[in-house]
């Protein structure tokens, strides 16, 4: 175990933000989803098939990062101002635990992440979705982290990020006034992409066209400033 978890778990990706190359972007698990999904003609270039074609033929672009918020801007509110009410806040105001959420989807966000203590290595416990979005259990506490769970070789470096940015696009996809249609990707389809790539050890790879995690997490960052 290093030193510091939380600086190797909780730092974000900017490299290649807003560029996906096309081998990346090919992954069916998106395209399959987005190709009969209505989409805001304005907003069609922040799409993945979009960004694959360059939207050479469609007018008026937009900036993609004034679609969402980031993972920040969501940490920061009171839970009971999330999008999304009850899939990550429960009626007694309690914060849900990230394995159970969304609470209204019928697939979960894969358990992907655990709570431990430096100090005590028989502890572990399961993180909550504010856990997740802040990429640390306790902020004020030294002793208590957040990390991977070592699930089939997912990446462990990236891995908090990809969750961080996965709870921020579902929040952009189910927020009443600027969510899905007109921010490119639905709730459900964010689930999918996350635990693909969790499942698969860090890879979506089908058909032999490689989406790996930076990909995914380079993606849901070009969603938000």
């Amino acid at each position: 175990m290093t030193s510091d978890p939380k600086q190797q778990h909780s730092a974000p990706i900017n490299e290649g933000r807003r560029k996906l190359t096309k081998a990346s972007l090919a992954a069916p698990v998106v395209l399959g989803t987005l190709a009969s999904r209505p989409v805001l003609a304005d907003a069609w270039n922040c799409t993945i098939s979009g960004q694959i074609s360059g939207n050479i033929s469609r007018p008026g672009k937009v900036d993609c990062a004034t679609l969402g918020q980031s993972p920040s801007y969501y940490a920061g509110l009171a839970p009971t101002s999330w999008p999304g009410g009850t899939d990550f806040v429960q009626n007694d105001g309690d914060i849900r635990k990230f394995k159970n959420t969304p609470n209204t989807q019928s697939i979960k966000f894969a358990d992907a992440f655990e709570r431990f203590k430096i100090n005590d290595a028989n502890f572990t416990g399961n993180p909550t979705v504010l856990d997740v979005l802040r990429g640390d259990w306790d902020l004020s506490d030294n002793n208590k982290g957040l990390r991977v769970r070592q699930v089939g070789g997912f990446d462990t470096a990236n891995g908090i990020v990809l969750g961080q940015e996965a709870i921020a696009a579902y929040m952009n996809a189910v927020d009443p006034t600027n969510g899905h249609p007109t921010f490119p990707i639905s709730g459900p389809q964010v689930v999918a992409m996350f635990n693909a790539v969790i499942l698969s050890g860090g890879r979506y790879d089908p058909t032999g066209v490689n989406w790996d995690i930076t990909a995914v997490i380079s993606y849901f960052q070009s969603l938000h400033a």
